[in-house]
């Protein structure tokens, strides 16, 4: 029955993650890694993500395998295992994962602002030199005493 539940964005990631490990620990080549990655972001199901682990020692635990806490139904968690630390969503009893995708944004955005500043300042140097080259021309021509 799980097999066939749905996944998230989030549970797609956990296994890029996983895999993006085994590749650095040389578990996966570079070829096999860009294979599995493609297969993992159009998975739609358990089904079509476990393949792709099922050579791996096991780090993603699906939230149907974990026993919910108090009052929180388990299929509504998203739970990672790594080293010791368990994530996941809207339990006191987990720490909440931080959102990578989040920095990756302001960063984008930090970079973008700073291109904007450099951009605009070459400009404002640029059209500094281009007043001072037509004064310099129009004092020797004269124009200007």
């Amino acid at each position: 029955m799980t097999a066939s539940l749905r996944v998230s964005s989030a549970e797609r990631e956990q296994v890029i993650e996983h895999l993006k490990r085994a590749y650095a620990e040389g578990r996966l080549d570079h070829a096999e890694l860009d294979m599995r990655v493609g297969l993992a972001l159009t998975g739609k199901t358990r089904r079509d993500l476990d393949p792709l682990l099922a050579d791996l020692p096991p780090t993603v635990v699906w939230a149907a395998q974990i026993p919910a806490p108090r009052g929180q139904l388990a299929a509504a968690r998203s739970v990672t295992r790594d080293a010791g630390t368990v994530y996941g969503k809207g339990s006191s009893s987990v720490g909440t994962r931080p959102d990578a995708r989040h920095g990756a944004r302001r960063a984008r955005a930090v970079l973008t602002a700073l291109a904007v500043l450099l951009v605009a300042g070459v400009t404002v140097l640029l059209a500094s030199y281009l007043l001072v080259a037509l004064i310099s021309a129009a004092m020797s021509l004269h124009l200007i005493k």
